[in-house]
This record gives structure tokens, sequence and C-alpha cells, in this order.
């Protein structure tokens, strides 16, 4: 589940980093589009809550292999 992801409205990547600690937590770098890091903890083998500083806590659903559904109804993709 860790690696690059791809947001459908954006032509760059986002990266999904785990914590180098601790391999529940998440990294996510949005900084080609100047957003700051959002950080989230795994909640189930196939979910996770993730707060994005600049917006709202949001959760994440793995659908199949390499999707990533959001609460807000966004999807990013490997």
């Amino acid at each position: 589940m860790f690696g690059t992801m791809h947001a459908p409205s954006r032509a760059a990547v986002l990266a999904l980093y785990p914590d180098a600690d601790f391999a529940s937590d998440w990294d996510i770098s949005e900084v080609a589009y100047g957003r700051p890091s959002a950080q989230g903890v795994l909640t189930g083998p196939s979910s996770a809550t993730v707060r994005f500083a600049d917006d709202a806590v949001h959760n994440a659903t793995l659908v199949g292999p390499a999707c990533l559904l959001w609460s807000n109804g966004t999807w990013w993709t490997r």
C-alpha cells in the first residue's frame, strides 16, 4: 500500500511514505503543490485516517490492490 499514488486531478504524483519508526504511520508529501505534509495512521488492514493540515481529517480505504478511496469522495491510484 506504500509508495507513489496518483490523484486524477493532478498531473504529478503524491508520495505516500510509511514512517521510518512505525510501519502503521503515514507521511504524505504534497510539496510539489505547495501543500504541507499530511500525517496519518493505519486503522485496520485496509483503512487509514489522515490529517491534512490545510484541510481536514479524512479516512482512506484500500479498494483493490492499488486504489485509495477517501472519505471526501476522491481517490488515488498507483
